[in-house]
């Protein structure tokens, strides 16, 4: 629908009573349409967010579920209070959902979820946007229930570290393709922030290659790195992976070495190496440069399949 602009051509002052207002919909997705602004073609105002009697708006009372892609003009929709399995955003601005968390902190309480409207949200994917070096003040204290975070393509993302001691719940984090990304960068930070992550059990960078050191995740289970042809070393403190089980390196052909703390690796069950010719060089069985660093690991794979 690539002409659509509105969903709805009526007055927002006009609209039908928030009960009324789709009080069955658990799940919406919008994709490819580039000229969508908003929800309603309202004569009286252009932005949802000022709208004098926006704390009357109908909202999506059952709303669990929420996907926005490819929609670049969409700056408003109406309320989601109780947003709780998934919220998905690709080539969006965050100003589609900065506008409703100002609408929904508004509303009036029954619940401490309707002035939290991601404080029960499970999952999110933000895929290629463009306008943010960290997430927005705004989501931080309400994201404790998130338990899996997708992050791809954004090309100003610096840094998680300020959002990071709301993510108690976190199970797994995917960073891909995020090129000025490092898990320490905020000015002062010193990475114990990351402490915070205690449920965190899988972790992948991906695409990654400013990485300069593992902060303590204590938790981390399985740790993937992939597909970061400039990348020339693993970065300093995996010895703070205490419970590092699987390590996974694939498609790193400019990393030489391994480091001397994989020795200290003693849960590393599993060490995968693939598509990187001079550390497989390093590492082969008892003859290798590196062997002596993982020769302690129960099962190791190398190759270039």
């Amino acid at each position: 629908m690539e002409v659509l602009e509105y969903i709805s051509d009526g007055d927002i002052n006009e609209e039908v009573p928030t009960l009324s207002f789709f009080p069955s919909l658990k799940s919406i997705s919008f994709h490819g349409n580039p000229n969508l602004k908003g929800w309603w073609r309202s004569t009286s105002t252009t932005d949802h967010q000022q709208h004098p009697h926006h704390q009357s708006l109908p909202s999506f009372r059952h709303l669990s579920g929420l996907t926005i892609s490819h929609c670049p003009n969409l700056t408003s929709l109406p309320p989601f209070p109780y947003l709780e399995e998934s919220l998905k955003l690709s080539k969006v601005s965050l100003k589609a959902l900065q506008s409703t968390i100002a609408m929904t902190s508004s509303l009036p309480s029954s619940s401490s979820s309707l002035s939290s409207p991601f404080s029960k949200l499970k999952s999110m994917s933000l895929e290629d946007i463009k306008d943010t070096e960290a997430l927005p003040d705004e989501w931080m204290s309400n994201l404790s229930s998130l338990k899996r975070l997708y992050i791809q393509g954004g090309p100003k993302l610096k840094s998680l570290s300020l959002a990071v001691p709301h993510l108690t719940s976190l199970q797994m984090l995917w960073i891909d393709d995020c090129e000025p990304f490092d898990s320490i960068s905020d000015m002062g930070d010193d990475g114990t922030e990351w402490q915070h992550l205690k449920c965190l059990s899988f972790l992948r960078y991906e695409r990654v290659t400013n990485l300069t050191i593992f902060p303590e995740f204590s938790s981390v289970v399985l740790l993937q790195i992939a597909h970061s042809p400039n990348l020339t070393s693993i970065p300093d403190g995996i010895s703070n992976l205490t419970s590092l089980e699987g390590l996974s390196i694939r498609n790193c052909p400019n990393l030489k070495s391994l480091p001397d703390e994989m020795v200290s690796l003693k849960s590393l069950q599993k060490l995968t190496i693939r598509f990187c010719p001079d550390l497989a060089k390093r590492c082969e069985k008892e003859i290798g440069e590196d062997w002596f660093k993982i020769a302690h690991v129960p099962v190791i794979e190398i190759g270039n399949w």
